[in-house]
């Protein structure tokens, strides 16, 4: 990501009113160890850190599960 990470813009959306409580599904290019993940998990300015953390190589289906998930759509 140009400009910082996936904990920068984390600390972006979570300081800026209108997307404090988005939901966030991190896509990572590998697997993260424990203390990243602690990290992108831990509450950021009263607000919830990200909802889900990915590997980039993840099939499809299960991104696009994540996203029903959260947009409120009832998952087949």
């Amino acid at each position: 990501m140009p400009n910082g990470g996936a904990q920068y813009l984390l600390t972006k959306l979570r300081t800026t009113p209108a997307t404090k409580t988005i939901p966030v599904i991190v896509l990572t290019e590998g697997q993260l160890d424990e203390a990243a993940l602690k990290v992108l998990d831990r509450e950021i300015c009263g607000g919830p850190g990200a909802a889900r953390v990915l590997e980039k190589s993840l099939q499809t289906e299960r991104l696009f599960e994540e996203l029903q998930r959260f947009c409120g759509f009832e998952i087949n």
